[in-house]
């Protein structure tokens, strides 16, 4: 295998040829170096339409901090990472959004970047998720919003991404109604105190996450090991979105909703029929249960199916409640990161029968280069669900050995290249008349990993925690030059 350069000199050209010999990607990726063979990228420019829109995403308790402070309230990471055993770092204080909002803002301005995708701290507006409104919690996100605004940068609302309320979880947590309840109030709130400034808005980011590492795995809070009550949660999650669609429709009909899920690329390691239907399944589970009671008003039946026989105390879902699911939205979002390469295998990750290959060299999150995968799912969800518009709310690359060198400067061509290599599979997206109408690069600045584990590097903007200050790496200006260009990089 050709080793990667890294001098950050390497031209676009030679990246393309090795792609297309499969040498670039890693030790996963050039055993399929067929995957990226049929996406065409041009080594000279990218140009996007001049309406295409180029943002930026980072959550609430990622980036925050201030965890008790100004009445917020306890959320379920709050929990989690306080008081589990085993923690190493929690997100108490992240990486000081809260103090430093208007210097972060200052940041985006400086990158150029048309929209800003981010989270609202359910807690800091309602700090047992119920009740009356903590005043301080809006005060500061109106502060952080009228800003934005003011410097012509649309602010992209997640109401919900993973900290529910900790007294919301005492009484049940999204396995109980009365949360779609307390969710359905706390969004048309919002809906109320920021329509003025917000237009486009989001109900959930990646519910696949909440609903299965939280309440079948256990590994993410609020560390539940419970496969049918996280069947119970999706259904919840779910039923919580579309009653949340229909608020807004009555209180702004102009304003634009979706969701976001997570839709990482299932592919079978060899063929075969046992590992193609794996893939199947996989794929099925993860992305189309949420997509397609939201679209086609059911869940995917294989795998309904296989929760009922497998699940015997779970039911089949009311009539009533999948029709209040399936409210017409204006845009889905996705977020994707990589190729997940996968085979049969009998009584693993159960009930899927499924095994995800190791990624040999895999740093802690994201390094593999899968652009192919993007492309490949944007045409499935156009083909298979045919929605208004489609967002990309995260895509990104960590690199967890980024540094300010001697010179000030973060050099950190591998996300430049990974940037460029799935911006590409956005433009032929575009060519094939798939109505991609946003790019935001996961993450804004470095920031807290939810994982209990520490601090990831994804940012275009390096952090350093222990001080808080922002510099703006080399992919970042690479990026800001591309906005004002299009991509017509020189």
């Amino acid at each position: 295998m050709q080793k990667k350069d890294q001098s950050g000199r390497r031209n676009f050209i030679k990246i393309n040829l090795l792609l297309g010999s499969g040498l670039l990607l890693g030790n996963s990726m050039s055993a399929k170096g067929s995957e990226t063979k049929s996406l065409k990228t041009k080594a000279d420019k990218i140009i996007f339409p001049a309406d295409f829109v180029f943002g930026v995403s980072t959550s609430a308790y990622q980036i925050e901090g201030a965890f008790n402070v100004d009445g917020k309230g306890e959320s379920i990471w709050d929990r989690w990472t306080n008081y589990e055993d085993g923690v190493a770092i929690n997100g108490n204080n992240a990486c000081n959004h809260y103090y430093q909002w208007k210097e972060d803002v200052e940041l985006l301005k400086q990158l150029g970047v048309k929209a800003y995708r981010f989270s609202i701290a359910w807690t800091r507006i309602f700090p047992q998720g119920v009740g009356s409104p903590n005043y301080k919690g809006v005060e500061f996100y109106r502060n952080l919003i009228s800003e934005l605004v003011k410097n012509k940068i649309t602010p992209i609302v997640t109401l919900y991404h993973w900290d529910l309320p900790q007294a919301l979880q005492d009484n049940g947590g999204w396995a109980s109604k009365e949360t779609v309840d307390a969710y359905v109030q706390y969004a048309t709130f919002m809906f109320k105190e920021f329509g003025d400034l917000v237009q486009i808005w989001t109900t959930f980011n990646e519910p696949w996450v909440t609903a299965f590492p939280g309440y079948a795995y256990g590994d993410m809070a609020p560390g539940i090991s419970d496969m049918t009550t996280a069947i119970i949660v999706t259904h919840h999650l779910l039923l919580s979105h579309g009653r949340a669609v229909s608020e807004l429709r009555k209180i702004n009909p102009k304003s634009q909703i979706g969701i976001t899920l997570d839709f990482p690329q299932y592919k079978a390691a060899s063929p075969g029929e046992e590992n193609l239907q794996t893939e199947k399944i996989l794929s099925q589970s993860h992305f189309d249960w949420f997509a397609k009671p939201i679209f086609h008003g059911q869940y995917p039946e294989e795998i309904l199916e296989l929760y009922l026989k497998e699940y015997k105390s779970l039911r089949n879902f009311p009539d009533t409640e999948m029709k209040e699911i399936s409210q017409s939205i204006d845009y889905l979002a996705i977020n994707y990161y990589n190729t997940d390469y996968i085979e049969y295998q009998a009584n693993n990750w159960k009930p899927y029968n499924a095994k995800v290959l190791d990624k040999k060299g895999k740093m802690y999150l994201v390094q593999t280069f899968s652009p192919q995968g993007l492309l490949d799912n944007l045409k499935y969800i156009h083909k298979t669900y045919k929605p208004a518009g489609i967002f990309i709310t995260e895509n990104g690359y960590n690199n967890d050995h980024d540094r300010v060198n001697l010179n000030g400067k973060v050099m950190d061509q591998s996300r430049i290249d990974y940037v460029y290599l799935h911006l590409a599979a956005c433009k032929e997206a575009l060519e094939l008349g798939i109505p991609l109408k946003a790019y935001c690069y996961w993450a804004f600045i470095d920031n807290y990993e939810f994982s209990r584990k520490g601090y990831s590097r994804m940012g275009l903007v390096h952090v350093d925690f222990e001080t808080y200050k922002r510099t703006i790496k080399e992919s970042g200006y690479w990026f800001a030059k591309g906005i004002k260009s299009g991509f017509q990089i020189e």
